[in-house]
């Protein structure tokens, strides 16, 4: 849920900024914010094959879910973030 208040705000979802809230958010409050629709920063918007590490790209280029079990549980607890009501 969105809160009013944070322990820590980083600001850009590039892969250093992705990975810096990433890190904090063992301990803290994280507020991520980014000027682009996607977190990735220019990565994202470069075409390269991964999204922050969720995707990759197969020889197919059809992107797979990189299923270990970090980047599930953060794929699940955003989209938890998102579609909660209580917005």
């Amino acid at each position: 849920m969105l809160s009013d208040s944070y322990d820590v705000v980083v600001a850009g979802g590039g892969i250093s900024g992705f990975a810096a809230a990433v890190g904090a958010a063992d301990n803290a409050r994280v507020c991520l914010v980014d000027k682009g629709m996607a977190i990735g920063g220019d990565s994202t918007q470069a075409n390269v094959g991964t999204f922050c590490g969720l995707y990759y790209r197969t020889e197919t280029d059809n992107p797979r879910f990189a299923g270990y079990p970090f980047t599930l549980r953060l794929l699940q607890s955003c989209i938890r973030e998102v579609s909660s009501p209580n917005q």
